[in-house]
């Protein structure tokens, strides 16, 4: 995970609606995906982040690194926002009326993907989703590179996954 390069996962972001600045666009923090992790939970132990709320942390984090926020927006439907995953990310407060989504399609790297698929209740283990139909039509390189995601023969049954919105509680909180 602390690799600099290549980078153990890239996220695409995507716009399905407009999000406006109000509408609780994205903020990331540039540079941290260079951050080596152990340096920055370190840093987040301190005795006077004891009682902080994770919008405190990471204000705290970014005086620290000398480092600033953006503000993703605005952003029209079918915008896509391509990073790394390991960039500081969140959303920021909702002041507007419409519900802002903004889905998105995680790809691993092969050395970060193995590991993921030996970590138990992993979020990012591959989970059979590519319907065997397609990968019959794939060449050999891409059913060998596709085999984690494979489906068995069959429908694969659309839908969402249970845990697949995380209510976390710095989502409402207000700078």
């Amino acid at each position: 995970y602390d690799k600099v390069s290549p980078p153990a996962a890239i996220v695409v972001n995507y716009a399905v609606a407009n999000v406006s600045c109000e509408d609780g666009a994205m903020r990331l923090v540039p540079g941290t995906q260079h951050t080596p992790f152990l340096v920055a939970s370190q840093a987040m132990q301190k005795e006077e982040l004891a009682y902080a709320s994770h919008l405190q942390r990471e204000a705290f984090m970014q005086a620290r690194l000398n480092l600033s926020s953006v503000h993703v927006c605005p952003l029209a439907p079918g915008d896509a926002l391509l990073r790394d995953m390991r960039i500081w990310h969140g959303g920021t407060p909702h002041k507007g009326h419409l519900i802002r989504l903004l889905p998105s399609a995680e790809f691993l790297s092969p050395w970060y993907a193995a590991l993921a698929t030996e970590a138990v209740n992993d979020h990012f283990t591959p989970r059979p989703a590519l319907p065997f139909a397609h990968w019959q039509r794939m060449s050999e390189h891409g059913r060998t590179v596709a085999r984690s995601v494979l489906s068995a023969p069959g429908i694969v049954q659309p839908g969402l996954r249970p845990d697949f919105v995380l209510m976390l509680p710095y989502v409402a909180e207000e700078r």
